[in-house]
């Protein structure tokens, strides 16, 4: 998966940008944002050297630890980016350097697990329901939903029930999924779980962001980096975003942040003039090339997203790379029709195609896919706390959320069954646009990873809603636990 690219036409203005105040760079799936930052890194390190006062300093903030680990593998290859240059770029994910900076400070809460945060929640469910009865609507929901608000409230950075009323909700879909009533109550649940939480000294990785924005205010702190860019930025919060902004010298006050907000796939919900970033006019570039799929891809994404209901507001992809062979769908009465479908496609394409990757929406489904698999293939799993090898001929197994900002020649995207892409767990009601939406999002993003070659591997008892969304004339539907070779390139007139 490792790919040196050189930046290209649109790519090239980024680096002329002005370096000091923030700039928004816009840009499509496979349109390079990952190597425009570490571009952009590179040319304010060293061309703006020696015009501040202290010693320049440049950090790359990522989407996760699997995009940090291939930047900095990244670094180690790129033209012009070794040595001391290299070693002078940090790069990190948001909770890794919050954790961090909150040790140094002297924190010594716990991260709690999906189990304790749980338990919490259903001991403020039941002091609710103490407080206005059982028979509340809002008071019966799954504990995802209850995550959902507290995880956005975090985010938002809201700390009164007024505030709460009043927001505007940005990011959580067209329709509101509560009412001002159900608001009352739930921002009463919100209370109880920080303090039940508390008791237990326990903190969720939603408050990695609150606590860092606390010891970040101190008189004492100075600002360290004079230059931050920050990829994948639709997927930070504000409470995230406003910790980062701290952390620029007011002297430059340089940020560069990189997006897509068709690729958002986690509840962030603001706009950067609330935390005081301000990208409006020829601060915002955007990049509408897609360097990386072939027409036939691109066209298949784009069918399924243009069903989000926010598809007005993405930005437009103008052009692609020509040709390439149609997605394949292939229906399958049992997971085990899918490994055997996935063995024939790896072994058509592991000696044409460097780089092979499978997905699934979960670890679970990660792990089976391994177990069906590990007798006939060398694999890896990709996983956001080991070191992975991102070198050619690799067969590399990860979910949806972990190979985001990677990309490969083949992919193969596992149990595209609507109880698993959308995810049953985190509907609100029956047809809850927002949780639709971002869960299309995911396997959009999923689907763009790809250069040459995609399949979805589809359950033929219960297909993926999603499947519906796309112009059936852009893929080839494949018999029930068949695997069809289309070896003819099918240029689409674009």
């Amino acid at each position: 998966m490792l790919k040196v690219v050189k930046l290209k036409e649109e790519q090239e203005k980024v680096l002329f940008l002005p370096a000091e105040n923030p700039i928004q760079i816009k840009g499509v799936a496979g349109s390079g944002k990952t190597t425009v930052a570490i571009y952009r890194a590179k040319h304010l390190l060293e061309t703006y050297t020696n015009l501040f006062i202290k010693e320049n300093k440049v950090i790359i903030f990522t989407y996760n630890k699997t995009l940090r680990n291939y930047i900095e593998e990244l670094l180690k290859v790129m033209p012009g980016i070794k040595g001391s240059v290299g070693l002078n770029i940090k790069v990190t994910n948001f909770h890794s350097w919050a954790m961090g900076y909150m040790r140094s400070q002297g924190f010594n809460k716990y991260v709690a697990s999906n189990e304790t945060t749980d338990e919490c929640i259903r001991d403020a469910l039941n002091k609710c329901r103490e407080k206005y009865g059982g028979k509340k609507a809002v008071l019966k929901k799954k504990n995802e939903f209850y995550k959902d608000e507290i995880s956005w409230l975090k985010g938002k950075l809201i700390t009164k029930v007024n505030d709460y009323l009043e927001a505007k909700r940005t990011g959580k879909g067209t329709k509101d999924r509560v009412t001002q009533d159900d608001k009352k109550i739930l921002f009463d649940l919100y209370v109880y779980f920080r303090k039940i939480m508390g008791r237990r000294k326990m903190i969720d990785y939603d408050d990695f962001a609150t606590y860092s924005l606390s010891y970040l205010r101190k008189k004492s702190f100075q600002n360290p980096f004079t230059h931050i860019v920050v990829d994948e930025a639709q997927d930070l919060n504000k409470a995230q975003m406003t910790v980062i902004k701290q952390l620029v010298s007011n002297k430059t006050n340089s940020i560069t942040i990189i997006a897509d907000a068709a690729q958002r796939i986690y509840k962030s919900g603001f706009v950067w003039k609330e935390v005081g970033i301000g990208v409006a006019g020829k601060r915002t570039v955007e990049l509408k090339t897609n360097l990386r799929n072939k027409s036939t891809i691109a066209a298949f994404a784009l069918s399924l997203i243009s069903n989000d209901t926010d598809a007005e507001d993405f930005t437009k992809c103008e052009k692609w790379l020509k040709g390439g062979k149609k997605p394949k769908v292939i229906r399958c009465l049992e997971f085990e029709n899918q490994i055997k479908s996935a063995k024939a496609i790896i072994s058509d394409y592991k000696d044409s195609s460097p780089s092979i990757v499978l997905l699934h929406r979960t670890w679970k489904g990660v792990a089976k896919i391994n177990n069906g698999l590990k007798d006939y293939f060398d694999l890896q799993i990709i996983k956001p706390s080991g070191k992975s090898n991102f070198e050619s001929g690799i067969i590399s197994i990860t979910t949806m959320n972990s190979i985001k900002g990677l990309e490969s020649d083949c992919v193969i995207i596992f149990d595209v069954d609507d109880k698993i892409i959308p995810s049953s767990a985190g509907f609100n009601s029956e047809n809850d646009e927002y949780h639709i939406n971002q869960e299309r999002r995911l396997l959009y993003t999923a689907c763009t990873r790809a250069r040459e070659n995609l399949t979805l591997l589809v359950s033929l008892k219960n297909p993926s809603r999603y499947i519906d969304d796309i112009d059936s004339s852009l893929y080839i539907d494949s018999k029930p636990g068949s695997y069809v070779v289309d070896n003819d390139d099918d240029d689409l007139p674009f």
